[in-house]
């Protein structure tokens, strides 16, 4: 069994044993196994990335662990923290994308964008008008992780793992605004994690396909 296969088999057993410890919360040090899973990811991405790939790919996924860690401590202003934290982390996936964009299926790279943007688009009419003193984090938050998902479809060439978790991100964030500020959704706490987890396990390997498609393509290009 590989490193990388280890790693998966550990962030899956992990994050399910979270999602099962979610009706035990709070207890001592859960924002530690909130956030191992992305611990775990924050190795593979170090050891298996390279160049400015494995940079921002780290980056991203160790300021979404501070996320994890704001949303789930009791301190003041730490929603506000936790999204600060995230927003600066699909800052970094979108650099990190920005270096993997091509120029293949155009078309339909184009009419994914249309529906990543409707969809942030109307979680925006529907949040922003009602989140008070949020309203201008909120704004800048959504404008920001609607861009990594666009980043995300303009990255695609063969493989779309990395679209899915970013479309997966996107669900996660939108759930996460509809129970805030709009009303309760049930069983939000598991939706929320879920989506959260499966986002980011897919986007790393995503990125990897995506540096394993560009090495191959230069060295076809080197023939």
């Amino acid at each position: 069994m590989n490193k990388g296969i280890k790693i998966v088999l550990a962030f899956i057993i992990i994050s399910v044993a979270y999602l099962i410890s979610l009706d035990f919360r709070p207890y001592p040090l859960d924002f530690i196994v909130k956030a191992t899973p992305i611990f775990l990811l924050i190795y593979y991405s170090y050891t298996e990335l390279e160049g400015k790939l494995r940079t921002f790919t780290t980056l991203a996924l160790l300021f979404s662990s501070f996320g994890d860690i704001f949303l789930s401590i009791n301190i003041q202003n730490s929603f506000l923290f936790g999204l600060s934290s995230f927003l600066i982390g699909h800052i970094f996936y979108i650099a990190a994308f920005w270096g993997l964009k091509n120029k293949t299926r155009h078309m339909t790279k184009m009419l994914l964008t249309i529906v990543v943007l409707g969809m942030t688009a109307t979680m925006g009419v529907k949040v922003i008008p009602i989140a008070g003193e949020l309203a201008i984090p909120v704004s800048a938050y959504i404008s920001v992780i609607a861009s990594m998902g666009v980043f995300a479809i303009f990255a695609w060439r063969h493989s779309l793992l990395h679209f899915f978790g970013a479309f997966s991100f996107i669900i996660s964030d939108s759930m996460i605004a509809w129970n805030k500020f709009i009303e309760p959704i049930p069983n939000e706490r598991y939706l929320i994690m879920t989506t959260y987890y499966v986002a980011q396990l897919l986007i790393l390997r995503g990125i990897l396909n995506l540096q394993k498609e560009n090495k191959a393509l230069v060295d076809n290009t080197n023939i």
